[in-house]
């Protein structure tokens, strides 16, 4: 499921005008989004070129900036659940050494890219996010009989981050799918805590990507507005019920989805290169 996917910008095939169909995708992917964290940004790409004949980096760009804007309200809607909690908050500071981390993080995935045959990069991301997700789901049922209880000091916080970015960047996908299952099992964070700080982190990551995908002409603005609007809606409708779930339950949710995607990733074929053999060289 990468997210890199060719077509030159403004492809005369793109529909130009789909509210309907956009504000739909976009519902969709923000009652997801609000129910299970971040890092699935890149789920509403295959819609994008699907359904509204998007190509390339203007999927991937017109899907950071919705990311940037539903993001935004389920953050807000996090925050202000946590504070009625009595949890404190959403911290500006685990967010600030989170995305640097998930910035190195990525910087060294690109790099270690290099050493891993394209075959074999969906299988490492997949069964890494696989495995982590069965071990949300053991978490939610009580069924660890560890608990690794790190705490939030910056040094745990950016290497968790940039370990979970570096392992996703192998696919060019968002951390975020990753670090949720992880951040469970090493933190011991509460559920709610978890996924609002991975949805905050992963807003903070697109409205860096912004202003340089405006800049560059990519985003398809005349979808932005009906995939915004009903990604805000999905937000909406899906905070209340998230809210009233408890941790282990919403564990179990994020558990279930993050399995499935990490199947999903599995089932992925890469084509070999011309000239690439199967051991990469």
């Amino acid at each position: 499921m990468p997210t890199d996917l060719p077509g030159p910008p403004g492809d005369e095939s793109e529909i130009r005008r789909a509210p309907a169909t956009a504000f739909v995708l976009g519902m969709v992917w923000g009652g997801l989004l609000t129910l299970v964290g971040g890092g699935i940004g890149q789920l509403i790409v295959p819609g994008l070129i699907l359904w509204l004949r998007i190509t390339g980096s203007r999927a991937v760009a017109t899907a950071q900036t919705t990311v940037f804007i539903a993001g935004s309200a389920a953050t807000w809607l996090y925050h202000h659940d946590l504070v009625r909690r009595e949890l404190g908050g959403l911290s500006l500071s685990w967010i600030l050494f989170l995305s640097i981390g998930g910035l190195v993080g990525s910087l060294c995935g690109a790099f270690a890219k290099g050493t891993l045959a394209p075959a074999w990069r969906p299988r490492v991301v997949g069964w890494a996010v696989l495995m982590a997700g069965l071990m949300l789901m053991a978490k939610s049922l009580r069924w660890l009989p560890f608990d690794a209880g790190w705490s939030s000091e910056p040094l745990h916080l950016g290497l968790v981050s940039a370990l979970c970015a570096m392992v996703m960047s192998l696919a060019r996908m968002g951390a975020g799918v990753l670090f949720v299952p992880i951040a469970a099992l090493v933190f011991d964070w509460d559920q709610h805590l978890n996924q609002g700080t991975s949805i905050a982190v992963g807003t903070a990551l697109s409205a860096v990507a912004l202003p340089i995908n405006a800049l560059r002409g990519r985003i398809a603005w005349n979808h932005v507005a009906p995939l915004a609007s009903g990604a805000l809606f999905g937000v909406l409708v899906a905070a209340p019920r998230v809210s009233a779930l408890t941790s282990p339950a919403l564990q179990a949710a994020a558990a279930v989805f993050v399995i499935l995607f990490g199947a999903g990733i599995l089932r992925t074929r890469v084509p070999e290169s011309p000239g690439e053999g199967r051991d990469g060289a």
